[in-house]
């Protein structure tokens, strides 16, 4: 049996930046762990109709990370600005739920928001939840090259 290697470091994570059009024409991107792409991809593609129009392996590392290897990371790609925010919610019963998103620096506060929307009302009422943002920036590497999951699955 193969051990799978985590793509995760506490100071960097593999994702993947898609563009992607619903199917009312509006665009937008979307970061997605390297872990969960085909799986989102499939999903969104088949039951949601949104198209992807592009994708780009990336590398997300935190602002400390970035700086501390900065000559080497901008020699490794193009470089944008993005977060990571964290998100926790608990109930009376002591469990929890954990959330990791990432999102282009300047969506961050919008994705926080709809992220919020999404906790109960009784558990935001009763702070039962917590949010973090770490701020940090993509090394694009350039184009995902990948398995067509889809055409197998439609042939």
């Amino acid at each position: 049996m193969q051990k799978k290697t985590s793509t995760m470091t506490a100071e960097s994570f593999q994702l993947v930046k898609c563009l992607v059009e619903n199917r009312d024409g509006q665009k937008s991107y979307r970061l997605l762990e390297r872990d969960n792409f085909d799986l989102w991809h499939y999903l969104v593609s088949t039951k949601h109709n949104i198209t992807l129009l592009e994708s780009s392996l990336c590398l997300w590392v935190n602002e400390a990370e970035f700086a501390a290897k900065e000559a080497i990371y901008r020699r490794a790609g193009s470089i944008e600005k993005a977060d990571r925010i964290r998100l926790m919610v608990f109930d009376d019963t002591g469990n929890f739920a954990n959330i990791t998103r990432y999102v282009p620096n300047e969506d961050a506060l919008q994705l926080e928001s709809i992220l919020v929307s999404h906790v109960p009302l009784a558990q935001r009422n009763a702070d039962q939840y917590s949010m973090s943002r770490d701020h940090g920036f993509l090394i694009i590497t350039g184009p995902l090259q990948q398995i067509k999951l889809l055409d197998s699955a439609t042939e």
